[in-house]
């Protein structure tokens, strides 16, 4: 099958989405490029938090072309984790579980971060889409922001990387969520309809119901028996 792709690989960088971002800030791409680094020594997550990482970590960032008049659904994240939930499952044995809005987890803990991104200048509009994923045993490294890290067992990024782009080939943003995308997160999800959770915002925590992810791609909470639906940005959930 032809690359639809172009791929840089880098020993060490920065970040690679800044990587991209400074690539497109002076040419304009037709085709998705991919940064693929061994070490990052500056990478960032939602809110700006700092991305930990350690040496065997597969770290790399997909620059995709969309239309300048392409309207994202507010699903875009949701999409691209399941995405990425399926290319890992295919890849490894153990079980996966997606937590709102796009992070990946093992029975242990954090395994995943994707960090969406726009790059845009008046001749293109790219998608800047990042993705880390902890691997080997040492996880020492990665304990940080609250989060109970975990990691992967040995994988091919270079598989993994060509599994995505393969399946983000026929994926519109614009599209509201399908039905059986809804059932496949679901059925992957990391929290339980009824379990009781942490809702996290603006620095504040308070109890809650979680009542699962709606049509719209929100996690629904129940907290003081009133329905609350969660748009993500300065919201999350947490185990109790």
């Amino acid at each position: 099958m032809t690359q639809t792709y172009d791929l840089i690989e880098l020993e060490t960088v920065d970040s690679t989405s800044q990587y991209l971002k400074r690539c497109l800030s002076n040419q304009t791409i037709d085709r998705p490029l991919v940064c693929m680094a061994h070490e990052q020594t500056a990478g960032y997550g939602q809110q700006n938090r700092v991305w930990h990482s350690n040496h065997q970590s597969a770290i790399f960032s997909i620059a995709y072309p969309i239309d300048h008049a392409l309207t994202l659904s507010g699903h875009a994240s949701l999409k691209l984790a399941s995405l990425l939930h399926q290319s890992l499952q295919s890849q490894l044995s153990i079980p996966l579980f997606l937590k709102w809005p796009n992070d990946l987890y093992d029975a242990h803990g954090k395994v995943a971060g994707i960090l969406i991104e726009q790059a845009l200048s008046p001749q293109s509009r790219c998608l800047v889409i990042g993705m880390g994923i902890n691997r080997g045993p040492d996880t020492s490294e990665l304990l940080s922001g609250g989060y109970q890290a975990s990691a992967l067992p040995d994988f091919s990024t270079h598989d993994l990387i060509a599994d995505l782009m393969t399946g983000l080939q026929p994926l519109d943003f614009s599209l509201p969520w399908q039905p059986d995308q809804q059932a496949y997160w679901q059925s992957n999800d990391w929290f339980q309809k009824g379990e009781s959770v942490l809702w996290l915002s603006n620095g504040d925590s308070q109890p809650a119901t979680y009542l699962g992810i709606n049509s719209l791609g929100q996690a629904e909470l129940e907290v003081d028996q009133r329905l609350v639906p969660l748009s993500s940005g300065v919201n999350a959930i947490r185990k109790r």
